[in-house]
């Protein structure tokens, strides 16, 4: 657009030069006429002592040079018409393009503007999520290292180490024995409770950090686990009372002796539930 805009200047500043000299021409030839007017009229006075076929041939070629320079004059006129009507088509394009050129000059503002604000907008994203991934990692680690301890002593020691990994965008777990890592699939179905349910207290725990008023539910968390795993649950939840509610479901009479309160749910003859709190 500048160099557009420099281009229709100098053909602007070139159509008045040209103005200049058909001005020019054009009092020149005024000059000429006035100047043959007055020849004409010194040669009027003396045409008595002049033959008149000498005066006559004088006077037509007088006019015919006369007529001449009208003609030159006209066209001279015409041409200069044309040059204003060219000189005022130059300045409205050089308007348009000084309008342009401002309107763009806006335009590329508000882009830059905007393109800022996109950038912090990324920048602000981007530190979400690397605080987002932070977050991930140490709730993974603090999971990682409470599902080894409460799993250590309900195993007593045969399972103490475990590793929870993101992969695939999926969270893992695997326990290590003998510096050998398992998946929890390759357990039997008791030790698979045993994980289960350890894991599951660890969330709560992790839970409960950010949550004070939070309760845990454990639906029959002894299932399938033999009678010495069971007191040593019994044991971890006499030791470690983090839950300021805490509802276990289960038909194991062992969980009576550390109840503070006892509900005990029965089928009546006709199906019906009935529910009696015993303490």
């Amino acid at each position: 657009l500048k160099k557009d805009l420099d281009k229709k200047l100098k053909e602007l500043e070139s159509a008045k030069e040209r103005k200049a000299l058909i001005l020019q021409k054009l009092n020149s030839i005024r000059g000429k006429i006035e100047k043959l007017e007055n020849e004409k009229k010194e040669k009027e006075k003396i045409i008595e002592k002049i033959n008149k076929d000498k005066i006559k041939v004088e006077i037509e070629k007088l006019d015919e040079e006369m007529n001449s320079l009208l003609k030159e004059l006209s066209d001279k006129s015409s041409r200069k018409a044309q040059l204003n009507e060219k000189l005022n088509n130059l300045r409205e394009k050089v308007e348009f393009l000084t309008k342009t050129r401002e309107r763009l000059r806006v335009e590329e503002e508000k882009l830059k503007k905007e393109k800022e604000n996109f950038q912090k907008i990324e920048s602000l994203i981007e530190n979400l999520e690397n605080y987002k991934l932070e977050k991930e990692k140490v709730f993974l680690y603090e999971l990682e290292q409470i599902t080894e301890k409460i799993l250590d002593e309900l195993t007593d020691g045969k399972f103490s180490q475990v590793k929870i990994r993101k992969e695939d965008n999926k969270i893992r777990f695997y326990l290590i024995q003998n510096g050998v890592e398992y998946s929890p699939s390759s357990l039997s179905g008791g030790e698979q409770t045993i994980f289960s349910l350890a894991l599951r207290l660890a969330i709560a725990e992790v839970y409960n950090t950010l949550n004070k008023n939070a309760f845990l539910i454990l639906d029959e968390p002894t299932i399938h686990l033999d009678s010495e795993v069971i007191k040593r649950f019994i044991l971890y939840l006499q030791n470690n009372k983090k839950f300021k509610q805490l509802i276990i479901i289960s038909h194991d009479e062992e969980f009576k002796n550390i109840a503070d309160r006892l509900i005990k749910v029965e089928k009546s003859k006709d199906g019906t539930s009935l529910i009696k709190v015993i303490t």
